[in-house]
């Protein structure tokens, strides 16, 4: 693969994670703030609630940006800024060992802050260095090729981190009856 191509992949990969857990985080963050009040002395729920969608506002904000050309370098500096907070978070919750599902995804999202939260934060931290290597030239079109792999693995991992909720909503499953039944 082009490392071009590495480049523009790898960013859509951070922007669709980014996406997804900064639009959980403006639409529910409560349960993200009670995983945060269980691990840290957290502000009042009011303000915990606005601080918690701040950073999802946040969380969206360099996710789209990373995805054009001219605000890419900024953008994957916060993204790995970002990345070591969310891994500090996760090694706080493994050190308190933490039990409150973070919500980090919305409401689909069951595990609480720890090992999950380590290695998104350490995967996402990369982002910047991997920008900065030398001869890691984004492909031409980066703009528009980032954006429509961001999209698709935006709605790839929505998919994923809801399919319990899609599973409930599909009709039930027939059990397949034996051959010798459909036959006869």
């Amino acid at each position: 693969m082009n490392s071009g191509w590495a480049v523009a992949v790898a960013d859509a990969l951070a922007s669709a994670v980014l996406i997804n857990a900064g639009a959980a985080k403006l639409i529910a963050p409560g349960p993200l703030l009670q995983a945060w009040e269980e691990v840290l002395a957290a502000p009042s729920r009011r303000v915990g609630e606005h601080v918690i969608r701040g950073v999802g506002a946040g969380e969206l904000t360099v996710a789209v940006a990373l995805l054009a050309q001219p605000t890419r370098m900024a953008s994957a500096i916060a993204i790995s800024v970002l990345g070591l907070c969310f891994a500090s978070l996760g090694f706080v919750g493994v050190l308190r060992r933490s039990s409150v599902p973070c919500g980090c995804f919305g409401g689909a999202s069951r595990q609480p802050l720890g090992w999950a939260n380590i290695g998104l934060g350490v995967a996402l931290a990369v982002a910047w260095p991997l920008n900065v290597l030398p001869g890691k030239l984004p492909v031409p079109g980066y703009s528009a090729a980032a954006a429509l792999l961001a999209s698709m693995a935006s709605t790839i991992l929505c998919l994923w981190l809801n399919r319990r909720l899609i599973m409930r909503l599909l009709p039930a499953r027939r059990t397949p009856q034996p051959w010798s039944e459909l036959i006869s």
